[in-house]
C-alpha cells in the first residue's frame, strides 16, 4: 500500500531532529573520532536486520540516470607491487566485504518502491587482461565486481562499483579495509586494529540532520537554493562536443568510453598546495578556475560557433562529518553545478574570485543539500525523468575533488605510501562516470605526496588528444596566471602536511 503524501511530507520534513533523537537514544556518539577495536565484530546478525533498506533519494538519481551505454559506474585502477598472496589476498578480501554491507546488495522493485536487498558477495576474477568496459545490472546483479591480474613486478586491480552503491569515499574506505585486513593475516606480533564501524548507522544515511537553529534558518536556505535551481533550468550548458545526437554523429551500441590520468609531479603538488596558501583561495577553487578557462580555450578553438554559450560544472560535494567516521562504505555525497557566462570574466584570476565567492555562499549556506531536496521534489511529482533527458545537455563537464587519500592511515610507508605484507598500492585512480552530452569528466585525488587526474571521456565525442590539451591547458592557467613557478621556490609555505 502506497504511503499517504502528508505522511511522507512530515516524516521528510521533521527528519533531520528525529534523526538527532533517535542516534542519541541507541547510543551512537556525536563528535567522536573513528576508533579502533580488534576486528572480531560479528556482522553477519546486523547484515541480516538491515535489508531490505530503501534507496534514498541521491541512490534513486542514480539508478534512474544508469544505462546500457552510459553506466553510472565508478571504475577504480590499483597498481601495487611486490609479491601477493592469493589465498590470503582473497580472504581479506572476503572480510572487507563482510564489513561493508553495501559491497554486497543489488535493487528489487517492489509496488513501485526500489529496495536494497542481501545479494551474493562479489568474488575476485583473475583474469589475464582487464577489460575496458564493464556494466554492472543492479537489479539482477551485485552492484561491486572486482578483476585482478598479475603483473612481472605486482598485481593490478580493477574494482568497478555502481554509483547507487557507495561514491569515491566509500571506495577508498573499503579498500583500506581491505589492506590493513591482508597486512592481519600476516602479522606475528600486536596486529593493526580493523576501523570501528556500525553498519546500523546506513539507515541513516541521506537523512540531513540539522539543529533548531538550522532548522528555523531552512526557509532562507531554501529560497537560495531555489534561486539557483531556476537558474539551472533556465539554460542549458554548451557540451565539450557534439551538441545534437544527429548530424551524422551517433553512438555505437556500446560508446568508446575510455579513461587515463593526468598526473602533477611531486614538486608541482608541491607548489600548488604554496599557491593556495599565498592566495588563501582553497586548492578546489584554483582548479575549478583552471578548468573553466581551459574548457573555454578549447571551445573557443574547436567549437567557436558554440564558445559564447554558459559552461556548467558538476561539482560532487561530500556530505560526511565527523558523526560519520564509523559509518560503512556507502553514498554521503551531493552535487552543486557552478554556471559560468564567458563574457563575465576574462582572466583566470577573476574567475578564481567569482567561484570563491559562489563556494563560499554555498558552504556558508549549506546549499549543498539543494540538490538533495531538488531531486526528492522531482521524484514525488514523477518529475525525475525529464531532469534526466538523454538528447540534452546537464553540465559541460564533472570535476570532483577526493583531497589527499589515506593521508592518515596506520599503513603508510617511508613514502608515504599503503603497504601491507610487502605489497605497495603504488597508485590508485577513480574514474567518475560520463554520459549523453556531459563527454568528458575528471576526478582529482593526492596520493603519496603527488596529485593526479583521473579522466573518463566518450572518445565517440571528444578524443583523447582533445582531452590531454585540456588537461595541459589546465596546468598552464596555473603556471601563467597565478605563477606557480614563485609558489616553488617560496620558502615561507610548505608543501602537503
Amino acid at each position: 500500500m502506497k504511503r499517504p503524501v502528508c505522511s511522507a511530507f512530515a516524516r521528510r520534513l521533521f527528519g533531520g531532529i528525529v534523526k538527532e533523537n533517535a542516534l542519541k537514544q541507541t547510543g551512537t556518539t556525536f563528535g567522536q573520532e573513528t576508533k579502533l577495536n580488534n576486528g572480531n565484530n560479528d556482522h553477519s546478525a546486523s547484515r541480516k536486520s538491515l535489508f531490505p533498506m530503501e534507496l534514498v533519494d541521491f541512490e534513486h538519481y542514480m539508478l534512474a540516470d544508469d544505462s546500457p551505454e552510459f553506466p553510472m559506474t565508478i571504475p577504480v585502477k590499483l597498481e601495487m607491487s611486490g609479491e601477493v598472496d592469493r589465498v590470503a589476498f582473497e580472504s581479506s578480501f572476503n572480510l572487507a566485504c563482510a564489513r561493508h554491507p553495501f559491497s554486497s546488495v543489488r535493487v528489487e522493485e517492489r509496488e513501485g518502491r526500489f529496495f536494497w536487498i542481501a545479494s551474493e558477495p562479489p568474488k575476485i576474477s583473475w583474469v589475464d587482461s582487464l577489460p575496458d568496459f564493464v556494466e554492472i545490472d543492479l537489479r539482477n546483479e551485485t552492484g561491486m565486481k572486482v578483476f585482478a591480474k598479475r603483473e612481472d613486478l605486482g598485481v593490478s586491480i580493477f574494482l568497478v562499483f555502481h554509483h547507487s552503491v557507495t561514491d569515491g569515499g566509500g571506495i577508498a574506505q573499503f579498500v583500506e579495509d581491505w589492506m590493513i585486513a591482508y597486512k592481519r593475516t600476516g602479522d606475528v606480533g600486536e596486529a593493526i586494529s580493523m576501523p570501528l564501524l556500525k553498519p546500523d548507522q546506513l539507515k541513516n544515511r541521506g537523512k540531513l540532520g540539522m539543529s533548531l537553529w538550522q532548522y528555523l534558518l531552512r526557509p532562507v536556505q531554501e529560497f537560495c537554493g531555489a534561486v539557483g535551481v531556476a537558474e539551472y533550468f533556465s539554460h542549458r550548458p554548451v557540451a565539450m562536443g557534439p551538441q545534437r545526437l544527429d548530424s551524422g554523429f551517433s553512438l555505437g551500441k556500446k560508446p568508446g568510453n575510455r579513461r587515463f590520468t593526468f598526473r602533477f609531479s611531486a614538486s608541482e603538488t608541491k607548489s600548488l598546495v604554496s599557491l593556495s596558501k599565498q592566495t588563501k583561495y582553497p586548492i578546489n577553487d584554483l582548479l575549478l578556475a583552471a578548468y573553466y578557462s581551459a574548457c573555454q580555450t578549447w571551445l573557443e578553438k574547436n567549437r567557436p560557433e558554440d564558445s559564447d554559450r554558459h559552461l556548467r560544472m558538476m561539482v560532487p560535494m561530500n556530505l560526511r562529518k565527523e558523526t560519520e567516521a564509523t559509518l560503512p562504505m556507502c553514498n554521503f555525497v551531493s552535487m552543486i553545478f557552478l554556471d559560468r557566462k564567458p563574457g563575465r570574466s576574462k582572466t583566470v584570476r577573476s574567475v578564481c574570485w567569482y567561484v570563491w565567492l559562489e563556494m563560499s555562499a554555498i558552504k556558508i549556506m549549506r546549499l549543498g543539500y539543494t540538490f538533495i531536496h531538488m531531486i526528492r521534489v522531482l521524484r514525488w511529482l514523477g518529475w525525475l525523468p525529464t531532469l534526466l533527458r538523454r538528447d540534452r545537455s546537464i553540465a559541460t563537464s564533472l570535476l570532483s575533488n577526493m583531497g589527499r587519500i589515506y593521508a592518515d592511515s596506520k599503513l603508510l610507508n617511508s613514502e608515504s605510501k599503503i603497504e601491507s605484507r610487502g605489497l605497495t598500492l603504488e597508485s590508485m585512480a577513480f574514474f567518475p562516470p560520463v554520459r549523453e552530452f556531459l563527454w568528458m569528466s575528471a576526478l582529482v585525488s593526492t596520493y603519496a605526496g603527488q596529485m593526479q587526474f583521473s579522466c573518463s571521456f566518450c572518445e565517440d565525442a571528444i578524443c583523447r588528444k582533445d582531452v590531454e590539451s585540456i588537461m595541459e591547458s589546465l596546468k598552464q592557467n596555473l603556471l601563467d596566471n597565478f605563477d606557480m613557478k614563485k609558489a616553488k621556490s617560496s620558502k615561507s609555505n610548505g608543501g602537503p602536511e
